[in-house]
């Protein structure tokens, strides 16, 4: 873990809350933590191994109650939303897009890790501010059954759905008279979209 602390000129007003920010990496991550009455901005970087995440929550915690928001969601942040998940630790997840807007138009055009990590803490308090947030919020984790229902509902509609158009060729070519009458009878065109 790295910590750097540093200041910037005086952001929005005065605000009680502090917001965490966190900028996933293929190494690990970094966060920024911004307290909305203050300037200074304080980074630090974690590994994504077990220690890394430890030390994490631990300094997550030891902020109190901290806006806790990540850039993007899965791919790179998977491990870190799975430890505030565990830890019942509430987070908001933002589309980099939307960050990347939000630091270029708040911080500038630098970019790097410890200026993303700002932006998304940054963001999250102008959501916040806002009364936007709560829309961002992930606190929950997928259902693994639902998930498995979910998949085999939708394979199920698209084999009925191919075996319902199978049926309409065979009739087209096995009765041309019954399959015309039948398009006719439910408002169908030649090449079976409704009418």
């Amino acid at each position: 873990m790295t910590e750097r602390v540093y200041k910037l000129g005086d952001f929005g007003g005065e605000c009680v809350k502090s917001a965490m920010g966190i900028d996933p990496d293929s190494t690990g991550f970094v966060c920024a933590l911004v307290k909305g009455s203050e300037a200074q901005v304080i980074t630090k970087r974690f590994s994504v191994s077990q220690n890394g995440l430890s030390e994490f929550l631990r300094w997550v915690k030891a902020e109190g109650n901290p806006i806790v928001g990540i850039e993007g969601t899965h791919g790179q942040s998977q491990p870190m939303e799975k430890a505030l998940r565990e830890a019942g630790v509430i987070f908001h997840s933002f589309k980099p897009a939307d960050t990347d807007k939000f630091r270029k138009a708040v911080l500038g055009q630098n970019k790097n890790n410890e200026r993303d990590a700002e932006s998304v803490a940054r963001y999250a308090l102008a959501l916040e501010a806002q009364g936007k947030l709560e829309q961002y919020r992930r606190v929950w984790s997928a259902d693994m059954e639902l998930q498995v229902l979910t998949r085999r509902y939708e394979s199920l509609s698209d084999q009925l759905t191919g075996e319902v158009n199978r049926l309409w060729k065979l009739l087209r070519y096995a009765c041309p008279d019954v399959y015309l009458q039948l398009e006719a009878g439910m408002g169908r065109t030649s090449s079976g979209e409704k009418c």
